[in-house]
């Protein structure tokens, strides 16, 4: 039985060091950009060349995490990263955005690539389409079950890695645009603000409703070895190099001396992190959801505000170069701070450090310094040029414009999503161009005995797949498009790019606003995949939407953005219905097993219409997905769109700022 790949977070010079002692087999790290942890210490160019070179020398594995989705003006700069990843090889390229893949697959073959967790592959489809592109690895999302894991491990004989200790994320990764919608930092940017870790109000009651537990599967370890899981994954890197070498050094033990799994247990533990979960691996769903999100030990709370520090009521003992976290509870926030000059006393101890504190703010020690890690790395000799020349930049962004005779006729397409059967008893269908249905597998099945409604409007409809679908769902799934071709129906919409699989042969297929388009790049690979429409993303500035080449795609301008997709239930006390700190209102809703969070406002761009229409976009989607059937609604949404209007009480998302 062969041992599996140990994946170690690495965000610092230090924490390499900490996963090289610590025993790793790869590890994985970010640049200072495009990488889903921006707020990591990251590396530079010249310190990546330096880690591969002393990485490869104790035969340890480097990844480089260009895990992000690209705006259309960071092409350039893209290419210069490719360019100099080109020149260094690291053992793999882990991925997101398609337009990455497109520019890698053609002008940088010999990168290896890794299909990220943000590509969000939930089954075997996914699995088997990554590796039919060549892709060498996926990162399966962490919302499976052992059962579907094993299923998929059965179905494909590519490499597999899963995530088996550290922070888990409440939506499936890459599906997440929360912390995009309220401050414009999006997750898919690297830059998420965690708002699954706060505190949320429903009357006056609050909770930490969607804040998970940490991941821990150290007592699966043997059952991932016997069926072939490829790498184990750790999660952290904004953690510190203590976490790495405890975690790293826990589970080097576990997959190559299982005798010594209680020494294991006890570094594990030692992690200071959350509470923990086994998650969709084990038993432990229900409680999943903690109700602290604070991240280290809990040793006491502030007793005293001094003039220099405070006071912390607490038995433990506490030594110079201790990591502290206070939870300042008047504002909500955090303060780091490392002991230096302290006091102890009787259960007390004294500490100088500068900050904001209030009596009662609980105290949690956040690493103990126990070890101590170089911070240097040597300086290339010959540093790598990190440009690509500027001729051969030209020559691959312009393969990258429309082919003649794509752009749009400029006449305005009207596009309709609705979500439930109800809707069709309250539309006048004729007023939209194409209808998009994204019903559930039984209201698609009660659809398809209705063959008056089908010949009567087969022409316009998309029928629409679902976010996520179980390994055991791939086949009902199948067989439900072939029977709506039988019916006469042609066009599906697809919500991840594998689904192009299950498309009946000779069929049309567009892809959804979740299968990513925010560059030329990966507009152009769509495209290439046979995909007739496509919709640009929802968090979407007006600077990335406008820059583009491509127009002929279809613009959100009326929707409901699902902030969360999640697998995970959730339990609320009363209604679904809920607040966050700024008064800011947002639903849940349930459906096929999946956990949506919408706000309570609309988003509208109805009044950027004429400027959209004027730059060549003339395909418009009016989305009523979470959205009560009404028959005075679309009427009244044609009107707002023909006055160029903004509707009352709506939000612009990101389109008239900035997605960061």
């Amino acid at each position: 039985m062969k041992n599996p790949e140990l994946l170690v977070p690495v965000g610092s010079r230090e924490k390499f060091w900490a996963a090289i002692e610590a025993g790793a087999d790869a590890v994985y790290l970010g640049l200072k950009n495009f990488n889903a942890r921006e707020r990591a210490a990251n590396f530079s160019y010249a310190e990546i060349e330096s880690v591969i070179d002393k990485a490869h020398k104790k035969n340890v594995k480097v990844y480089i995490t260009l895990n992000t989705v690209i705006k259309n003006e960071e092409l350039p700069k893209l290419l210069d990263t490719l360019y100099f990843l080109n020149e260094v090889m690291p053992d793999a390229v882990i991925i997101q955005d398609w337009g990455v893949f497109k520019l890698v697959s053609e002008f940088f073959p010999d990168l290896k690539l890794h299909a990220s967790t943000q590509m969000a592959n939930h089954n075997s489809l996914g699995v088997q389409f990554a590796a039919n592109l060549g892709i060498g690895r996926v990162v399966l999302a962490r919302e499976l079950t052992l059962h579907e894991l094993l299923n998929i491990r059965k179905k494909t004989t590519a490499e597999l890695e899963i995530f088996i200790h550290g922070a888990l994320c409440y939506s499936f990764s890459g599906m997440c645009h929360f912390s995009s919608f309220i401050t414009g930092e999006g997750a898919n940017r690297g830059k998420c603000t965690q708002p699954c870790r706060r505190e949320y109000t429903q009357d006056k009651d609050k909770a930490f409703v969607f804040n998970l537990k940490d991941n821990k599967q150290l007592d699966k370890i043997h059952f991932f070895k016997q069926i072939g899981i490829d790498s184990l994954k750790i999660e952290g890197r904004l953690k510190s190099a203590e976490y790495v070498y405890k975690v790293a050094k826990a589970y080097k033990i576990a997959i190559t001396e299982p005798e010594r799994m209680a020494e294991a247990e006890i570094l594990a533990n030692e992690d200071f992190g959350r509470e923990k979960t086994d998650y969709f691996f084990g038993k432990t769903l229900k409680v999943a959801i903690g109700q602290n999100s604070n991240v280290g030990k809990l040793i006491g709370s502030v007793s005293k505000v001094t003039r220099n520090g405070f006071t912390v009521s607490t038995d433990a003992n506490i030594q110079k170069t201790w990591r502290l976290r206070i939870h300042n509870l008047k504002t909500d926030t955090q303060q780091s701070i490392t002991v230096d000059n302290f006091k102890p006393s009787e259960n007390a101890t004294t500490i100088e450090a500068s900050g904001k504190f209030s009596e009662n703010d609980p105290v949690y020690v956040a690493g103990t310094n126990e070890y101590s890690f170089s911070s240097k790395l040597p300086y290339p000799k010959n540093p790598v040029e990190a440009m690509m020349p500027p001729a051969q930049k030209r020559k691959i962004l312009s393969t990258l414009k429309p082919k003649a005779g794509s752009v749009t006729d400029g006449r305005q397409t009207l596009y309709l999503r609705i979500d439930s059967l109800d809707w069709l008893r309250k539309l006048y269908i004729h007023d939209a161009d194409y209808l998009l249905l994204r019903f559930s597998f039984e209201e698609f099945t009660e659809l398809l005995r209705d063959t008056s409604f089908l010949n009567k409007f087969g022409s316009k409809l998309y029928i629409e797949l679902p976010y996520f679908i179980p390994e055991g769902a791939l086949e009902k799934h199948e067989m439900l498009l072939k029977r709506f071709v039988n019916a006469g129906i042609s066009k599906f919409m697809i919500n991840h790019l594998s689904q192009k699989d299950l498309i009946p042969a000779n069929a049309e297929f567009a892809a959804s606003e979740n299968v990513y388009a925010y560059n030329d790049a990966a507009i152009s690979f769509l495209k290439s995949q046979g995909v007739s429409q496509f919709v640009y993303p929802v968090e979407n500035d007006n600077n990335n939407l406008f820059g583009t080449s491509h127009t002929d795609g279809i613009v959100p301008v009326y929707f409901l953005p699902r902030l969360f997709i999640s697998r995970m239930p959730v339990d609320f006390s009363k209604d679904n219905a809920f607040r966050d700190k700024e008064n800011r209102m947002y639903i849940k809703h349930v459906k096929a097993g999946i956990t949506y969070v919408v706000p309570e406002k609309i988003v509208s761009l109805t009044q950027f219409v004429p400027k959209m229409l004027s730059k060549g976009f003339t395909k418009l989607l009016i989305d009523f997905s979470f959205i009560k059937p009404s028959r005075t609604l679309f009427p009244a949404v044609i009107k707002r769109l023909e006055q160029a209007t903004k509707i009352p009480e709506s939000v612009d998302f990101n389109f008239n700022k900035e997605l960061k």
